[in-house]
């Protein structure tokens, strides 16, 4: 996405000298996508100015979007909603004293200040906090004979090229940050100028835990079983059938027959119990029931090409439980277990591991042990690997509600993605009232059940979740400037906001648009549209669009870019 050619000021400011700055303070006081797009600006910022410390001041219930940014050395919060948790004198008082703390923290702190906000509160940061220059956009709004513009040292304006005021209409967000360093004289070394979230090894280790089932933070479909990966974050990452793969139609098994194969294991396992009791108040060693209970050697292991590590996954397995734990009800396993250290566990290689449902349906008429120096016999013809089951992370609701597609069509979208794309649905939401509502409704119209994580996972959480995902589909909020800077293909839904503005800042997307009348004519979104209606540009998209967009790019082959 090439940057628009320089349109400056009447009167050019002189250079900024780059030995002279070495400390830099940004200033992006908005809301948690907006502060996002601005990475791309500040990897350029730490190419044109490797040894400054760099510190970015934005609101608190942003500051994730930055935090952990190698090219950021400081974060700086304001409690922007501090005036709604503080009430009555004291609340006042303690404001004040954030205020004037805040303001003490960065105080004549920075010689290069960039106002990315365009704001007022921005606006005297940079004139308390900036030393030598002061850099800052001229916002369309402020009149001629306005104030503000005399605080910067370096101030540029826009040229006109079609929106009202001369805003910039062919022009995303990304693209303005870059221009105003542009006309500065920053334009930094690589050209990279892609989003910046990266994801700590606690944070994926969380996406692993909810997509294999075994997360507090979600909640599943009642008798879903949770897909077995490898053992390793990269395989549980696009692995969403179970071990030895199978058709989605047999690994899923109908909850009235899950219920009775535990329940004949039950009685399965208190016989074999009671029996190598007496087996063993005989003197007697008891004797293995199927396939799964034998131990084979270490050699049969070999025969089959896989190594006897101790560290190597083990398959899942119906391994005989010990005398003091055989009385207890049996649970079905849902992830490999560690092997114990004493005994040495059976490997069977991929291709011949065996599916969930042969694992539950245990054969009434088990074939005899092999001795230990025989190779074990594959349970199955060897197939090749079957193809991942896809994850798909869908966002369906924003904050505001105008911005949101008709629920029938999103939760016609999320049956089709469950049944005919044998996709698994990750359905998230925030932890506010009205969008947990709106996002019960649409579940409640789906045929199917998808995985439901209600606000209780993080913005960074969030984040890992779909660098193991496959695709993201949603409308236009912070979650799809996420999901864009986690690499995955992006099917993003817009109406009343502007996507040439705001849309994903990444080469894998499908922007679905109608049209609206207020991008139409260039005007204010609150001029023309009743904020409190259904939208009408958001109803004409049709659920076949969307289900076309997601089929693209999970035939081409989806997931993060490498």
């Amino acid at each position: 996405m090439p940057i628009p050619s320089a349109a400056d000021a009447a009167t050019t400011p002189p250079p900024i000298d780059p030995s002279r700055v070495r400390s830099i303070g940004v200033f992006k006081f908005r809301n948690i996508g907006d502060v996002l797009i601005t990475t791309p600006a500040l990897r350029v910022l730490r190419e044109t100015y490797p040894r400054a410390r760099i510190t970015v001041l934005v609101n608190d219930y942003t500051a994730d979007m930055v935090l952990g940014n190698p090219h950021v050395d400081e974060v700086l919060c304001y409690q922007r909603f501090a005036e709604a948790r503080e009430r009555g004198p004291l609340g006042k008082l303690c404001r004040a004293a954030h205020e004037l703390r805040f303001l003490w923290s960065m105080l004549r702190k920075f010689d290069l200040t960039i106002d990315f906000t365009s704001g007022d509160r921005a606006v005297w940061y940079s004139l308390l906090g900036g030393r030598r220059y002061r850099l800052g956009q001229r916002y369309y709004k402020w009149a001629p004979d306005n104030w503000r513009p005399r605080v910067f040292t370096h101030l540029y304006q826009m040229k006109d090229s079609g929106h009202a005021g001369g805003f910039g209409a062919d022009m995303h967000e990304v693209e303005k940050h870059l221009w105003l360093l542009h006309q500065a004289g920053i334009r930094g070394t690589s050209g990279d100028i892609s989003l910046c979230l990266p994801s700590t090894a606690a944070e994926l280790a969380w996406a692993d835990a909810l997509l294999s089932g075994q997360s507090s933070d979600a909640e599943y479909p009642d008798g879903d079983i949770a897909p077995a990966g490898n053992g390793s974050p990269e395989g549980m990452a696009h692995t969403g059938t179970e071990a030895g793969g199978g058709d989605a139609d047999a690994n899923a098994l109908d909850p009235m027959r899950e219920a009775i194969v535990r329940f004949v294991d039950r009685l399965r396992r208190s016989a074999r119990a009671a029996q190598g009791k007496t087996a063993l108040a005989r003197g007697e060693s008891p004797q293995a029931d199927s396939l799964a209970d034998a131990k084979p050697a270490p050699a049969t292991a070999q025969a089959h090409g896989v190594s006897p590590d101790a560290n190597a996954s083990p398959p899942l397995q119906r391994e005989e439980e010990s005398a003091s734990q055989e009385a207890a009800p049996a649970q079905q396993q849902l992830t490999p277990a560690e092997p114990p250290a004493t005994q040495a566990q059976p490997q069977t290689p991929p291709s011949v591991r065996p599916s969930l449902s042969l694992v539950a349906a245990e054969p009434q008429n088990p074939p005899p042990v092999p001795e230990a120096a025989a190779p074990m016999p594959p349970r199955r013809p060897v197939a090749p690997a079957p193809r991942p089951q896809p994850v798909v992370v869908v966002h369906a609701v924003s904050r505001w509600l105008w911005k949101c597609w008709d629920d029938a069509a999103m939760a016609d979208v999320v049956d089709w993605l469950q049944t005919e794309r044998g996709a698994r649905v990750v359905f998230t939401t925030s932890q506010d009232p009205r969008e947990l509502e709106k996002s019960r409704d649409i579940l409640a119209l789906c045929r199917t059940r998808p995985i439901f994580v209600p606000g209780t996972a993080s913005l960074r959480q969030f984040a890992a979740l779909c660098r193991r995902a496959d695709a993201f589909f949603g409308v236009d909020t912070a979650p799809m400037h996420i999901a864009a800077a986690a690499g995955i293909p992006v099917v993003a839904l817009f109406g009343p906001t502007n996507s040439r503005h705001w849309g994903p800042w990444t080469p894998r997307r499908t922007i679905l648009s109608a049209g609206c009348i207020c991008n139409a004519n260039q005007r204010e979104v609150t001029e023309l549209c009743d904020w409190k209606a259904t939208r009408t540009c958001m109803a004409a998209i049709t659920p076949a669009q969307a289900k076309a967009a997601l089929a693209h790019w999970l035939q081409r082959g989806a997931g993060p870019c490498s």
